[in-house]
Formats: structure tokens, sequence, C-alpha cells
């Protein structure tokens, strides 16, 4: 009964998130789906082009 039947998502990524994206894959506390690959891409070469 520990996870009531569910079980988070692991992510792992090669750059430390902000407080903002962080907030945005926890979904405000509610959890969340795994993002598209193509969105997590798309975040990732924007962090990287900076």
């Amino acid at each position: 009964k520990y996870a009531n039947g569910l079980i988070d998502n692991v992510a792992f990524f090669n750059v430390e998130l902000t407080p903002a994206e962080a907030k945005c894959l926890y979904n405000n506390g509610h959890g969340t789906e795994i993002p598209s690959e193509w969105d997590i891409s798309r975040r990732m070469q924007s962090r990287i082009r900076r």
C-alpha cells in the first residue's frame, strides 16, 4: 500500500533542472506523465544554445 498501486516515473537529465522545469515535470505536485522525447529534446537544445 506504499504507492497505493501507482508507480512514479523516473527520468534522468544531464543538466540541473531549474525550479520552473521541476515544477512543470511534477505538474504542480500532482505527478506527471512521461513528456514526449521531442519535448525533452527541444527543451535541452534551447538550454544548450544559451
